[in-house]
C-alpha cells in the first residue's frame, strides 16, 4: 500500500498508512487533559483510562492518543509523531511549530499577559528583567515594542518572581487574574489571546478531516437539544414562530387532517420557559431530545 508522509523531518517513523489508526496527542496533565478527552469523547473517540500510560488505543483501534506535554503537542504534530493534537494557542505561537489549526475548541480560554505591580506601564520595563515560562512569546512581544529586556526562564510560578526579586514584572498565562492579585500583580497589557486548538500538519490535515468534523460537530451540539411536537393547523403560525432553531423549524402534515409535527434545534438554556409558551400557544405531544453532533 502506497505510504504518506505524515510529517516534515524526514525520518521514517514519520510515515503512516491510509487506514493506520489516527494517532492525536493531547496534554497529559493541566487545565486542558480532561477537558480534551471529554470532548474526543463527545466525537465519538472512546478512549480508555490512561493508568498512568502514556500511549493508549481508543476501544475499537480506531485511534492512538498519546499524552505529552502541552508544550510538546506541537513538535510531536509537525514531526509526524502524531497525526494531529490538541493544545493552546500560546503553545503553537510558542514553539513555532509548523502546524496548522483545524479548529478553535471549546474550553482552555486564558490571556497570556504582562504583569507587574500596579502602576507599572510597559514602557517602564526598558533594561529590566522579564520572567516567564515563554521565552519566545515574551521576546516577539518586546521586539515588536522595541523595548529591551532581559528574559528570565523559569519553570513554574512564575508570579513569585517579583516579590523574591529575580524580575521586575512576568510575562504568563492569566484566566481570572485571582493569582495575581494574590501575589500583589496586576495584568499591565495582554500579548496574546489563546484556547484550545486541534492542530495538524500539512501532510496529515487530510487524515484528519473526519475528526475536525465530529469535534466541531460535538462543539456545535453543546447547549442543545431536538425538540418535536404537535399542533393543530390554526395555532401552526404562532407556534412556529417562537422555534427559531438554527433556520426555521421543519413542518410535517400528519396522518391526522389539520394536524402538523414540527421538528427544530433549540437551546437547553430557557427551556422550561420556551416549554410553558408553546404549551400555551398551541403545542402539545413535545418531545425534548439530546443532540450528539451537528454537522453544517
Amino acid at each position: 500500500m502506497e505510504k504518506t508522509k505524515a510529517g516534515g523531518n524526514g525520518t521514517d517513523s514519520s510515515f503512516v498508512t491510509a487506514d493506520s489508526p489516527l494517532r492525536i496527542a493531547i496534554p497529559n496533565k493541566g487545565r486542558l487533559m480532561e477537558p480534551s478527552l471529554a470532548l474526543l469523547s463527545r466525537a465519538g473517540v472512546s478512549v480508555p483510562q490512561k493508568n498512568g500510560s502514556l500511549f493508549v488505543s481508543s476501544d475499537d483501534g480506531r485511534y492512538e492518543i498519546l499524552f505529552a506535554r502541552a508544550e510538546d503537542v506541537p513538535r510531536y504534530v509537525e514531526s509526524g509523531a502524531a497525526d494531529c493534537g490538541i493544545t493552546g494557542l500560546d503553545m503553537v505561537e510558542e514553539t513555532g511549530a509548523g502546524v496548522q489549526t483545524l479548529c478553535e475548541l471549546d474550553f482552555g480560554m486564558c490571556r497570556v499577559s504582562v504583569a507587574g505591580k500596579k502602576g507599572m506601564g510597559v514602557g517602564g520595563l526598558e533594561g529590566k528583567a522579564v520572567a516567564t515560562r515563554l521565552p519566545n512569546i515574551t521576546r516577539k512581544f518586546f521586539g515588536r515594542r522595541k523595548i529591551s529586556v532581559k528574559i528570565v526562564e523559569v519553570a513554574g510560578a512564575t508570579e513569585l518572581a517579583p516579590y523574591l526579586g529575580i524580575a521586575d514584572a512576568i510575562v504568563d498565562q492569566v484566566s481570572t487574574g485571582a493569582t495575581l492579585a494574590q501575589n500583589g500583580l496586576v495584568e499591565i497589557e495582554k500579548v496574546l489571546q489563546s484556547r484550545a486548538v486541534l492542530v495538524a500538519s500539512a501532510a496529515s490535515a487530510e487524515k484528519c478531516e473526519a475528526l475536525r468534523l465530529s469535534v466541531q460537530g460535538a462543539i456545535a451540539a453543546d447547549g442543545k437539544a431536538y425538540m418535536m411536537l404537535n399542533v393543530s393547523e390554526g395555532d401552526l403560525k404562532q407556534v412556529a414562530s417562537l422555534l427559531g432553531g438554527m433556520e426555521a423549524p421543519t413542518m410535517m402534515p400528519l396522518a391526522e387532517k389539520g394536524m402538523f409535527a414540527l421538528h427544530s434545534v433549540v437551546a437547553r438554556r430557557g427551556m422550561e420557559s420556551l416549554i410553558a409558551r408553546l404549551k400555551e400557544a398551541g403545542a402539545r405531544d413535545i418531545l425534548v431530545l439530546g443532540i450528539e453532533r451537528i454537522i453544517p
